[in-house]
């Protein structure tokens, strides 16, 4: 987050997960970089949201994305989804 405005970049995370799956990549060999922008941008949003104070959302981030990064076994953002409610908790 080089330029530390949280909340044009929430935006931003949101807009990402609220796309259309017709405007998705939704060939088969994009799916998993299609579901990756899904949990990486969870975890973007928790960063955000624990720069602002919002710890409570932060954590339910955090949670979502680290749930959706173990699904395809993505360990790398477990972990610095782990490190992040570690902060928090």
């Amino acid at each position: 987050m080089m330029f530390k405005d949280y909340n044009e970049a929430v935006n931003i995370f949101k807009k990402v997960l609220n796309l259309e799956p017709d405007y998705r990549l939704n060939e088969e060999k994009f799916i998993e970089w299609d579901f990756f922008l899904f949990y990486n941008s969870y975890i973007n949003m928790g960063k955000c949201y624990k720069e602002l104070g919002m710890y409570d959302i932060a954590l339910e981030n955090f949670l979502e994305g680290k749930k959706l990064a173990e699904e395809v076994n993505n360990y790398y953002c477990v972990n610095e989804a782990d490190e992040h409610i570690s902060e928090i908790i």
